[in-house]
């Protein structure tokens, strides 16, 4: 319970503290795009301390390129 409350706080002091230098520099697509990043990663983070299964992306690389990777092979031996 500690840790994701840290979590949120530590992730909207980060916001408070980037935000107001983004949007006064007039980079709002760049402060949307932080603010997304910021999102993920605190959902990520809360996911993986709640002992939630977070898949590899590795491993859908790997299931996208290993056809091609066995055609390639087949086709050159």
């Amino acid at each position: 319970m500690w840790v994701n409350m840290a979590i949120v706080l530590l992730s909207t002091g980060i916001f408070f503290t980037e935000a107001p230098n983004l949007y006064k520099k007039g980079l709002k697509g760049d402060l949307v795009i932080f603010s997304l990043f910021l999102m993920v990663g605190t959902a990520l983070s809360l996911a993986e301390f709640g002992q939630m299964d977070i898949p590899n992306p590795l491993d859908y690389i790997q299931a996208i390129y290993q056809p091609i990777s066995k055609a390639l092979q087949a086709f050159f031996s």
